[in-house]
């Protein structure tokens, strides 16, 4: 699953339309079966308190339907990034990381795709660059 977050989450609203629009796509994915999302969150900046709250909420909200989830941030965002970081510890899941260039990342989820998955991905990755 690709999530771009384009405009970035601004308000707990941002956060909770795309809350929305997780669910109605995990709803296409039958039980048991689990998920591997790649988010693109470069163009977040700092959240507000609320805001990063309610990111936490819907990081762990969808964790059992996650086999493996990566988080692309900017490296010159520094602040926002160790807050996405701080984030994602406090969502208590091992099976999700932060990511400040796309190689790492597409080599850690790659792990686990297939050939059209892992270019998908790629694709996806690049469409920001």
């Amino acid at each position: 699953m690709e999530i771009d977050v384009a405009a970035g989450y601004k308000s707990v609203e941002d956060v909770d339309a795309m809350i929305a629009m997780i669910r109605a796509e995990l709803g296409r994915v039958p039980p048991p079966l689990r998920v591997v999302i790649a988010a693109d969150w470069r163009p977040c900046t700092v959240f507000t308190p609320p805001v990063a709250d309610r990111a936490v909420a819907m990081l762990t909200g969808i964790a059992p339907r996650v086999e493996r989830s990566a988080i692309l941030h900017r490296a010159d965002h520094a602040t926002s990034v160790l807050q996405v970081f701080r984030l994602v510890k406090e969502s208590h899941f091992e099976g999700r990381r932060v990511f400040t260039a796309t190689a790492p990342l597409e080599a850690w989820v790659g792990e686990i795709l297939g050939p059209e998955e892992r270019q998908r991905l790629h694709d996806f990755l690049r469409q920001r660059a």
